[in-house]
């Protein structure tokens, strides 16, 4: 049996591949948890909605718990402008417009280096508007 001289180079492609692939997968995740927050908020901006359509407001009890629970999930600078918060009267709309920011990691490649990549915290701003009508 005859041995076969190998070579660096004939590997260096697999290699390549390998490193983009785990560089498009530590993208993909960090992605993918921005999304699965942005849902999770969303979930909670239209509980709030729902309840502000049989009371017609937004109480500042309820605002004090939407502030809190968005808090405990991770946002940050938590701005309720222009939501209904004085009582309505049955068929007026109300407004609930919520803006908020969030810490995330994300890959910086701007080094200059192919090679050296690292994570930087970057803070993204999501933002929902809901109007519905008051039903009570």
């Amino acid at each position: 049996m005859k041995k076969h001289k190998g070579s660096v180079l004939d590997f260096l492609p697999s290699l390549l591949v390998f490193f983009a692939f785990f560089i498009i997968v530590l993208v993909v995740i960090n992605v993918m948890k921005l999304v699965s927050f942005r849902q999770d908020v969303k979930a909670v901006v239209r509980e709030y909605i729902l309840e502000m359509e049989t009371v017609g407001y937004l109480t500042p009890e309820r605002e004090d718990l939407l502030v809190q629970r968005l808090a405990s999930m991770g946002a940050e600078s938590i701005d309720l402008l222009d939501t209904t918060v004085a009582p309505v009267r049955y068929g007026y709309p109300i407004d609930l417009q919520l803006s908020c920011t969030v810490s995330a990691e994300t890959l910086d490649m701007s080094v200059g280096d192919l090679l050296e990549f690292i994570f930087e915290d970057a803070v993204y701003e999501i933002k929902f508007n809901m109007r519905s009508t008051a039903k009570y």
